[in-house]
């Protein structure tokens, strides 16, 4: 039923509409149409620039995915062993470790050049200086430098080409005095303890390995480092180098899809001083030019070579730069933009003006002729018909603001002109079904869709997000002792102080199952510390639970228990369904990770636990415990799960004593003595994740595993 206030006016009764007063104008104003479409053809051509900036800007971003692409491979190499040394995975200490662990990135990466790990002083005499794996031509090699009274020398292992065998062929001693490693500048650096922590990213320079050969045969790399440091406070810096080929892709990038290969437009990387960073053409050759590795081109188009001279290269750094170049009578468009997290490199796109424009000008010219010509009678005739209706559509402009700013509560459709009032009932319509469809879905993508004119589609786009599940402890047994009706007052309002908690921290509900909820951060809206917000959603939430069912409102009902699972990872994100019924939500292996770490909690008494990627990227925001190396139902390979405890600063000494003592005996578990582990638990009396710890070293105990035993339990439920 309509409300009256929206009802459709009788025929007979309509009025005045847009297509009456638009004849009368336009019968009486036609001259006028043609300094009209005169402004047209002027936004017709501010358009078809703004089109063309869309292409260069959608350039720009694949040309950043590109570089990002690169860099982000050696980083992920450099996180990866990273997180094996921490892990214990790759041991510094030991030579045959160590070697393997630097050389397997090697073999599943052609780009990378090298990977170092290099120690200071506190390493001890006997224990290699540096070990590097490195790649020269197809072979690959592995360097170790050691101290040797006041000097140093090296030994070097070079593997024939397909040959990865750790000891396939013995070192060989290389020379008697080289350069201590930690004494170079980059080592000093990156210990330094304001780089603790910090990835530090170098310009392309020469690489380290080819510092005696002549500048003509030496390689250029890309360096990133990261100061890593053992339980002595020792540091050690990783390093990995990776060739710059990649970043010449960039060039090859099509601005405007449609011309195909007879695009116009250069791409290009340069710096803030407009010097080329990727080549223009294979002739192209790499010089040192005041201390950085630069590309110069004796074949660089001229608009190229104006664009580089622009000061909108160096102005670029504050956003992104478009400028008009003439080059020898002809205009062209340059853009450039800043790309974050390189050495100040900027990406720029060079194209003419005229290939966007075309015959737009004369064709211009001519009609604003002939619309000068017929109108010149009647602008004041046509002004004042416009005023009216101007007024008219202030209406509408004013509702469709309201709306814009994603205000949708009703107003009553008046005005005089019949077709506005039916667009104004319209907009009434949209807005009561906005209202609705805000009830179903999470409202930060309702608003998404409504600012961008745009319906939803299948489809998604992988994104890392930070997961939660949850679950009532036992309430299959509280629906069979309730009424449906108690029953669905009960979870109702739970539900809704659950929502409440999670919408403060910025999260949205994917779906409701039963009295379980799915809820993401980081979609559809970004969300940077969307792992703290997860974890602090889930502490709301036990809080928001626990008030609740000591509220009056809930005398006499049973007492919820809920359970949480926590995880972040990247995950495909977006609309799937069919066609004519879809839902927003995630997909992908991390979402069910996170749904079985909820699971989880029934096998060690737990109520909040999260993965890996959700402590580390929490750091120190929060107290975590380690419960369990898991191989959960469905996979093979164990993932360390870990236990909320709170907020740093939050929980008591008592629990993080507690906490301690059960992580000791848990490494006892880990590496087999058992025994120990046992004296470590007898303790934690009450604690049911010690209960099951301990009940598991008994049996181990009793029966000790195999030699291939690695400390992993494999869950056998969900």
């Amino acid at each position: 039923m309509i409300p009256r206030s929206m009802s459709t006016t009788a025929p007979g009764r309509r009025g005045l509409t847009l297509g009456m007063a638009f004849a009368i104008v336009l019968a009486l104003a036609f001259a006028a149409g043609a300094a009209i479409a005169y402004r047209m053809m002027q936004a017709w051509r501010d358009s078809l620039l703004s089109a063309a900036d869309e292409l260069r800007e959608s350039a720009s971003q694949r040309a950043d995915e590109t570089v990002r692409a690169t860099l982000a491979d050696a980083q992920r190499v450099l996180e990866a062993v990273e997180a094996q040394v921490q892990a214990g995975i790759i041991q510094p200490s030991d030579p045959v470790s160590l070697e393997g662990g630097l050389l397997a990135p090697l073999l599943d990466h052609p780009l990378l050049t090298e990977v170092a790990l290099t120690r200071d002083a506190r390493s001890g005499p006997a224990a290699a200086r540096q070990v590097s794996v490195f790649r020269d031509g197809g072979a690959l090699h592995t360097r170790r430098t050691f101290a040797h009274g006041d000097h140093f020398w090296s030994e070097r292992r070079s593997r024939p080409p397909g040959d990865s065998a750790l000891a396939a062929v013995p070192f060989v001693r290389e020379a008697d005095r080289v350069d201590d490693p930690a004494a170079h500048a980059t080592f000093e650096t990156l210990a330094m303890p304001v780089n603790r922590g910090r990835l530090i990213w170098s310009d392309l320079h020469y690489s380290e390995l080819d510092s005696h050969l002549p500048e003509d045969r030496r390689r250029i790399v890309v360096t990133v480092l990261k100061a890593l440091y053992g339980a002595n406070g020792a540091p050690s810096v990783l390093r990995v180098a990776f060739s710059p080929a990649g970043l010449d892709a960039v060039g090859a990038i099509r601005v405007d899809p449609a011309a195909g290969p007879r695009d116009p437009h250069r791409v290009f990387l340069c710096d803030e001083q407009g010097r080329l960073v990727t080549r223009l053409s294979p002739e192209d050759r790499m010089v040192e030019t005041d201390g950085d590795l630069r590309v110069v081109s004796d074949h660089a188009p001229p608009e190229v070579n104006s664009a580089l001279h622009d000061p909108a290269v160096g102005a670029s750094l504050a956003g992104p730069q478009t400028v008009r170049l003439v080059v020898n009578g002809r205009a062209y468009l340059a853009r450039f933009e800043a790309l974050a997290g390189t050495q100040d490199w900027r990406v720029g796109i060079v194209g003419p003006e005229a290939h966007y424009l075309g015959d737009l000008q004369q064709a211009r010219r001519h009609l604003l002729v002939n619309s000068v010509l017929m109108g010149s009678a009647l602008v004041l005739l046509g002004a004042l018909a416009l005023r009216g209706l101007r007024r008219a559509l202030h209406r509408i402009v004013e509702s469709t603001g309201r709306m814009s700013a994603f205000d949708f509560a009703a107003s009553p459709p008046r005005s005089p002109f019949g077709d506005v009032r039916e667009v104004l009932q319209g907009l009434e319509l949209a807005k009561t079904a906005l209202r609705a469809m805000s009830r179903y879905v999470p409202v930060d993508l309702v608003r998404d869709l409504y600012a961008s004119r745009r319906e939803p589609a299948l489809g998604g786009e992988l994104r890392e997000i930070s997961m939660m599940f949850t679950d009532i402890e036992g309430f299959t047994t509280f629906s069979e002792r309730m009424g449906p009706d108690a029953l669905a007052a009960a979870l109702g309002r739970y539900l809704e102080v659950m929502t409440d908690a999670i919408h403060a921290t910025g999260g949205i509900i994917d779906k409701y199952v039963g009295d379980a909820v799915m809820a993401l951060w980081n979609a559809p809206a970004p969300c940077p510390d969307h792992p703290l917000r997860a974890c602090r959603a889930a502490l709301g939430c036990q809080e928001a639970e626990r008030r609740l069912c000591a509220s009056p409102e809930w005398a006499g009902r049973p007492t919820f228990r809920t359970r949480f699972g926590l995880h972040t990872d990247t995950v495909m994100v977006g609309h799937f369904g069919a066609p004519d019924r879809m839902s927003y939500t995630a997909l992908g292996d991390g979402v069910n990770l996170s749904s079985r770490l909820e699971g989880l909690n029934k096998q060690y008494g737990t109520t909040v636990l999260v993965s890996e990627s959700i402590r580390r990227a929490v750091g120190e925001a929060c107290a975590f415990r380690i419960v369990d190396v898991v191989a959960v139902k469905g996979r093979t390979r164990g993932v360390p799960v870990y236990e909320l405890l709170g907020l740093a600063g939050a929980v008591d000494a008592d629990r993080l004593q507690a906490a301690a003592a059960y992580e000791r005996a848990f490494q006892h578990y880990r590496e087999r003595r058992f025994a120990e582990a046992l004296s470590s638990l007898a303790v934690q009396e009450g604690d049911p994740v010690a209960a099951v710890l301990a009940e598991r070293c008994r049996l181990l105990a009793a029966e000790p595993p195999d030699a291939e035993w690695d400390g992993v339990w494999h869950a056998r439920e969900k």
